[in-house]
C-alpha cells in the first residue's frame, strides 16, 4: 500500500502540486497506512466503507470536524486515482460524506498586533530588517507561507510582486508604499549580506540559504509569544488580517484574485471571523441618508 502511495504522489508532483500539498498528502496517507497495519488490513482492496467510517470515528475521539474532513479532502484522490489505474473497482468513499461542522471562527490579527511586530525589529542588521520586511510582505499581500518564501528576486516589478500560487498559478499582488520603502532597504542590506554568495531567492536564512517552512513558522509563534498576542499566532492569521482589512478598500471579486482563491465563497469564509465590535464600527462611518 505504501509503494502505491508514493506512486500516486509522484502523479501528483508531475501534475504540478505544490511542496507542501505533497507533504500534507503524504502525512496523512502514512496515518491511514498505520490504521490499515494496525487492523491487519494490508490491501487496498481490504478497505471498506464500513472500515473508513470506523477511522473517522476513531479520529473524532482526536480531532475536531473540520480537521477530520480536511483529512478525507486530502485522502479521497488517492482513491479516485486508483479507480482510475484499475487497481481497485469500487471507491470505499463513494458514499462516505464529509462530516457536518460549523465553519471555524478564528480571530484575525488586528493593526495593533501587526504595529507591535514591527517595531520588535529593530537595528539596521540583516536579521531584524529581514524580519520586518517579512512581517509587512505577509500583512500587505495576504499571500501564503510558501508563496512568500519563494518569491525570486526578478519576480518584483515597479508596482507588483509575481506569485506563484496553489497549482503553479501564476498571480500578481500590488506592491504598496510601505512594501516598496522596506522592500528598498532590505534589498540593500541583502545584497551587502549576499556578497560572494548566490541565490536568486529574495528572502534567504540567516545561512545565506532557503528559508523553511519550519523556520518560518517558528519565527511568527516566538515572536507573537513574546509580545503577548492574544490570538494564534500563524503565518495564516496574516492573510485573514489583509482579507478583513481589504475588504472596505476593494471589491470582494478583486480580492478574490488577488489572494488566490478560485472561489468567491472561500474568500467569505475569511470575513466570518469579523467580531461584532469590528462590524458596529464600519457601520457607524455610515447612513443611508447621509451625504
Amino acid at each position: 500500500m505504501k509503494d502505491l502511495a508514493e506512486e500516486y504522489l509522484l502523479v501528483c508532483e508531475s501534475d504540478g502540486y505544490t511542496v507542501e500539498t505533497i507533504r500534507q498528502k503524504r502525512v496523512l496517507l502514512n496515518q491511514l497506512i498505520r490504521y490499515c497495519n494496525q487492523n491487519d488490513v494490508e490491501d487496498v482492496e481490504e478497505i471498506t466503507s464500513a472500515f473508513l467510517r470506523k477511522w473517522i470515528i476513531d479520529e473524532k475521539t482526536r480531532c475536531k470536524a473540520n480537521s477530520i474532513n480536511s483529512k478525507i479532502q486530502h485522502i479521497r484522490p488517492f482513491f479516485n486515482w486508483l479507480i482510475e489505474e484499475e487497481i481497485i473497482e469500487r471507491n470505499p468513499w463513494s458514499k462516505i460524506k464529509l462530516l457536518k461542522s460549523p465553519p471555524p471562527i478564528i480571530p484575525a490579527y488586528d493593526k495593533d498586533d501587526i504595529y507591535k511586530m514591527l517595531n520588535y525589529w529593530k537595528g539596521n542588521k540583516f536579521m531584524p530588517v529581514r524580519n520586518k520586511t517579512m512581517i509587512v510582505c505577509l500583512a500587505e499581500t495576504g499571500i501564503r507561507n510558501t508563496e512568500m518564501r519563494n518569491i525570486r528576486l526578478t519576480d518584483i516589478s515597479n508596482n507588483a510582486i509575481r506569485i506563484v500560487g496553489k497549482g503553479n498559478k501564476i498571480r500578481y499582488v500590488p506592491l504598496s508604499k510601505v512594501l516598496k520603502v522596506q522592500l528598498n532597504k532590505y534589498l540593500r542590506i541583502r545584497k551587502e549580506y549576499m556578497e560572494g554568495y548566490e541565490s536568486d531567492l529574495l528572502f534567504v536564512s540567516r545561512y545565506r540559504g532557503n528559508v523553511t517552512r519550519f523556520a518560518l513558522v517558528k519565527l511568527i509563534r516566538e515572536m507573537g509569544e513574546a509580545l503577548d498576542i492574544d490570538v494564534a499566532n500563524t503565518i495564516h492569521n496574516f492573510r485573514r488580517f489583509y482579507i478583513q482589512n481589504m475588504i472596505e478598500k476593494v471589491d470582494i471579486y478583486t480580492l478574490s484574485k488577488t489572494v488566490g482563491h478560485s472561489k468567491i465563497s472561500t474568500t467569505q469564509r475569511y470575513l466570518e471571523s469579523i467580531s461584532d465590535k469590528r462590524i458596529l464600527e464600519r457601520a457607524s462611518k455610515h447612513s443611508p441618508l447621509s451625504t
